[in-house]
């Protein structure tokens, strides 16, 4: 079973190409380094009560 899956893989990686792939793989990484997926990990790295308030807070300053 897993010799087949790393066949299906060898011929995937063939017929897209591996130009294709390493673009794929720059803009994954552009996208985890980006500050919109830096503020998602530090959010969901913090406690969950602390979230809350500071939304509570910014609601209550609009």
């Amino acid at each position: 079973m897993r010799a087949q899956a790393l066949e299906n893989v060898r011929v995937a990686r063939a017929h897209i190409g591996e130009d294709v792939l390493d673009r794929i793989a720059e803009a994954m990484a552009r996208k985890q380094n980006s500050p919109m997926e830096q503020a998602r990990a530090r959010i969901q790295n913090t406690d969950p009560a602390k979230v809350a308030l500071e939304l509570k807070a910014m609601m209550e300053d609009r």
